[in-house]
């Protein structure tokens, strides 16, 4: 294997009485498929690169610029292509299509159709008001899914679920002749860590699974990511967890807001 080039960033430091933990990256610029990828990074480091959030995504890049010339390999990979869920965590009790990309939309008869996420359309948020009460309300701005899912979260409750038939007619009634996001999404990604996916950058009209093939999941040299299959040779990026006192099993999580000690250690026990 050509010798590999070696960039450290120190993303997260939690120091108490017993210890202190935090993140390295290393930049393989050796182009190997995506599983031959993850072996190399668990037999030498931790574990592929998992990215929580836009500025450990934006790190990445800069350190690996003089380098990154084309995409390389995240941990981010799926094995099943349909998990699809409410974005509020609602149960999945009612379904009303047929489907095969990753974010949908109810369109003006009441039926629903996929999309690739990153499409824009309208969407609809709710209010909830009490257990059995909602308020629905219709946004007439033309964002992605996620831009949508954000936007509802920030200003109401959440995207809005669908649990019946009589829901959906409701949901139907308040579109006004257009086609917009409603909160069901299929997300069947996971980090090779086992870590939560809490963070998408997705590139513009990805993911799209071309031919039903694309499980792998690369970061481009724009820092957006595009899922691809995953026999593909590109560079990767690996990740060690390193502790003051000894190794930490499982994974990291960088938060970017401020807090005290305690604070950070009560989040961190509680999440």
């Amino acid at each position: 294997m050509d010798e590999h080039s070696l960039l450290i960033i120190l993303l997260a430091g939690l120091c108490g009485p017993a210890f202190c933990f935090y993140r390295e990256y290393y930049f393989v610029n050796t182009s190997l498929s995506w599983c031959d990828a993850l072996t190399y990074c668990q037999n030498n480091y931790t574990n592929l690169v998992s990215i929580q959030s836009q500025s450990q995504s934006n790190q990445i890049l800069s350190l690996a610029q003089n380098t990154f010339k084309d995409a390389a390999w995240v941990g981010l990979s799926r094995t099943d292509s349909q998990n699809w869920q409410w974005s509020d965590g609602s149960n999945v009790t009612y379904t009303n299509w047929e489907r095969d990309l990753f974010c949908a939309a109810i369109n003006v008869d009441g039926t629903w159709t996929d999309f690739t996420c990153s499409t824009n359309f309208y969407f609809i948020c709710y209010l909830d008001s009490n257990n059995t009460h909602r308020i629905l309300f219709l946004v007439k701005q033309l964002v992605t899914w996620y831009a949508a899912q954000q936007y509802c979260r920030s200003q109401y409750t959440d995207l809005v679920s669908i649990r019946n038939q009589a829901e959906n007619e409701v949901v139907t009634n308040n579109v006004q002749g257009f086609t917009v996001w409603i909160g069901f999404f299929n997300n069947p990604w996971k980090w090779s860590d086992g870590s939560n996916v809490t963070f998408f950058n997705w590139n513009a009209q990805e993911p799209n699974d071309v031919g039903g093939i694309e499980y792998c999941v690369q970061q481009l040299n724009s820092g957006n990511w595009n899922d691809i299959t995953c026999n593909m040779n590109t560079p990767f990026v690996c990740c060690e967890v390193a502790t003051g006192r000894t190794n930490l099993s499982g994974s990291c999580s960088f938060q970017s807001r401020s807090t005290t000690w305690l604070e950070a250690q009560s989040f961190c026990r509680k999440n």
